[in-house]
């Protein structure tokens, strides 16, 4: 969520680290682990999902393009562009987490890894999730 990590700033340091460790650096996000952390920075939970993938697009655009904007309900972003710019091309690998088969298909759609805890229910479960993203 933005009030947590605006997507900007994320680009940012996403973009230094890469620098920094020449390539070695990938980002992984979640929309927030505990409704407690988000009422701290006074987040709406409803509204988490909706900035998550908001702010991911955000981020590939101001990773992806010279000069880049993004207009959305969460984030209204004008014509400007990153700085430092990043090493690794298009850019540093991205992931998010999935728990249900929505947004394993959501990181599928948005090109980015989905990572998917579902080994505590076994192997098949994982299987299933693996093949949904692969489909998608």
């Amino acid at each position: 969520p933005k009030k947590i990590n605006h997507a900007l700033r994320v680009a940012e340091r996403l973009a230094t680290e890469d620098i920094l460790s020449n390539g070695r650096v990938g980002l992984a996000v979640g929309r927030g682990n505990t409704t407690l952390a988000l009422h701290a920075f006074e987040v709406d939970p409803a509204e988490t999902k909706a900035q998550q993938m908001e702010g991911i697009e955000v981020i590939r655009r101001a990773l992806s393009n010279d000069i880049f904007s993004f207009v959305g309900e969460h984030y209204k972003i004008p014509p400007r562009s990153l700085t430092p710019k990043h090493v690794t091309l298009p850019y540093p690998p991205m992931m998010m987490a999935t728990a249900s088969p929505q947004s394993i298909a959501a990181a599928a759609h948005m090109g980015i890894g989905a990572m998917m805890g579902g080994g505590y229910n076994g192997f098949a479960s994982v299987q299933r999730s693996a093949e949904l993203y692969d489909k998608e």
